[in-house]
């Protein structure tokens, strides 16, 4: 009887613990701004782990580290400066925090196609940015701490600023 329990445990906690695996392993990067929706995210990777008082912003764990991602919150109405002509909960902005920050110079990235951005007062915190991908490296001291994937200038028109002043026009 005592092998039994044993054995039912095991098999409990292993299929428990499968979906938390598969979550950890899945491949965030094949989310797409603008195209990917809530539940493409959570099929790859599984539940939120932190969810704000406000159902357009989540955090999830990955392989090697954190994914925040921000979701519409519903097609353009009139007179609206921000947001995106998107179907409610379509991925418009992923951020990714990794465990352990790479080196600037370990990306390898063709500096013709970025921008280097100071932010702020502080000289060692910058951006590495390309609008045309839509990607941008936040830097520190020479780590990269954060890679931001935003809608790229492609997108553009599907701006709500945008369609709204094209619609006075």
């Amino acid at each position: 009887m005592k092998i039994f329990k044993r054995e039912s445990l095991f098999f409990i906690f292993f299929v428990l613990q499968v979906p938390f695996i598969n979550a950890q392993e899945a491949d965030w990067t094949q989310l797409k701004v603008l195209q990917s929706t809530r539940s493409d995210v959570e099929k790859i990777l599984g539940q939120p782990y932190e969810k704000p008082n406000n159902s357009f912003f989540a955090s999830y764990r990955a392989k090697n580290g954190n994914v925040h991602v921000e979701y519409s919150l519903r097609l353009c109405e009139a007179n609206d400066k921000g947001g995106w002509n998107v179907e409610r909960g379509t991925v418009i902005d992923i951020s990714f925090f990794p465990d352990i920050y790479p080196t600037v110079k370990s990306l390898k990235l063709d500096k013709k196609k970025y921008k280097k951005v100071i932010e702020g007062d502080v000289t060692d915190i910058f951006t590495y940015k390309n609008d045309e991908d839509g990607i941008k490296y936040i830097v520190q001291r020479g780590k990269v701490e954060t890679i931001v994937y935003y809608p790229r200038v492609k997108f553009d028109w599907l701006q709500c600023s945008v369609i709204n002043q094209n619609s006075i026009k």
